[in-house]
């Protein structure tokens, strides 16, 4: 997996609404360059530069860990989860993360309402991102959670393939009387087999926006799940 895959393979999937059409095509190639050809130009870093929940989420771990936040153990962490992140505190991280987020260029009022759902701790996992920050753009959790595990990473099993179709057993967040936690469900989710390889019934593999964006191995399985749990726990 070449450097900055990791990071392609996830942002690849949502139509970005903050591109105008044009260069949105042009940020869509370059990524898919980066999957498919495991090129690492320096026009790659400057894509991802102009993600700014990325941007910010990875600047605080890579300050945090003393490495490069474009790092692949870096991106590792914040899409999958991995040891390092056990090693940051959670505590300290609010006001690193806030910090780049300052750096953004994001308007006032978001900032302010930023500092307002940030409250200590704070996971630096995208699936905490989603839960705590990406949902203040819809109004919060709200009870239809379904743009909320729409953008969050998930681990599932593949159970059938039909052409660009699977049929997946997939975690998803739900709510119930003492909060929030994971379940299982079988869902339909698309696959693209140039991108992600040949799959079979019985792979792990992540989600993220409606498709498969990658295989799993049995320890980056263990590792979402267990941030996810963390995450759930938080919200």
């Amino acid at each position: 997996m070449s450097k900055y895959e990791l990071d392609a393979r996830f942002v690849y999937g949502p139509k970005h609404s903050h591109f105008t059409e044009s260069k949105l095509e042009v940020v869509s190639e370059t990524l898919r360059n980066v999957i498919t050809s495991h090129q690492e130009t320096k026009e790659v870093r400057e894509v991802l530069d102009q993600f700014p929940h990325l941007k910010a989420f990875q600047g605080a771990l890579g300050k945090m860990a003393g490495i490069d936040f474009y790092d692949p153990e870096i991106q590792e962490a914040y899409w999958i989860g991995n040891d390092l992140l056990k090693s940051i505190d959670r505590s300290d991280a609010r006001e690193v993360l806030l910090q780049f987020y300052k750096k953004s260029e994001l308007p006032d009022g978001y900032m302010n309402e930023l500092g307002g759902v940030l409250s200590k701790p704070v996971i630096l996992h995208h699936n905490f991102q989603v839960a705590k920050i990406a949902v203040i753009d819809s109004g919060g959790m709200g009870d239809n959670l379904d743009p909320v595990n729409n953008c969050m990473v998930r681990s599932a099993e593949v159970l059938e393939i039909s052409d660009d179709r699977v049929k997946v057993n997939a975690d998803k967040l739900y709510k119930n009387q003492y909060g929030y936690a994971i379940e299982k469900k079988d869902e339909i989710v698309k696959y693209e087999a140039n991108l992600v390889g040949d799959l079979k019934a019985g792979n792990i593999v992540a989600l993220h926006w409606g498709a498969v964006a990658m295989h799993l191995n049995e320890d980056q399985e263990k590792q979402l799940n267990y941030w996810t749990q963390e995450v759930a726990k938080l919200l």
